[in-house]
């Protein structure tokens, strides 16, 4: 059964706003926190977990593009996208 929170509008954006905030609070960078689910490469995880968003963040040296999801239970997690991967040609393409 999908999570409650789902059947609410703009609940995408609240949720990468949430991973946002939770990064920032660790002492990541968050240069850019608004990249729709249309501008990600990343489509449903292997457990089905749909990718709702990205967000630029700048860690140490690097910068990095996260795909947010949220699974079943409403839990919110990142990891990093497609485009930011080294094997990724088309990497300057989706920026």
């Amino acid at each position: 059964m999908p999570a409650p929170g789902r059947a609410l509008r703009g609940w995408e954006t609240e949720a990468c706003a949430l991973a946002s905030l939770r990064l920032q609070a660790l002492g990541v960078s968050v240069k850019d926190a608004a990249i729709p689910a249309t501008g990600m490469l990343d489509g449903e995880s292997f457990t089905g977990s749909p990718c709702v968003g990205g967000l630029r963040i700048h860690w140490y040296a690097h910068e990095v593009v996260l795909a947010i999801r949220v699974d079943d239970a409403a839990e919110i997690y990142s990891r990093v996208s497609i485009v930011s991967r080294p094997d990724n040609d088309d990497e300057e393409s989706h920026d």
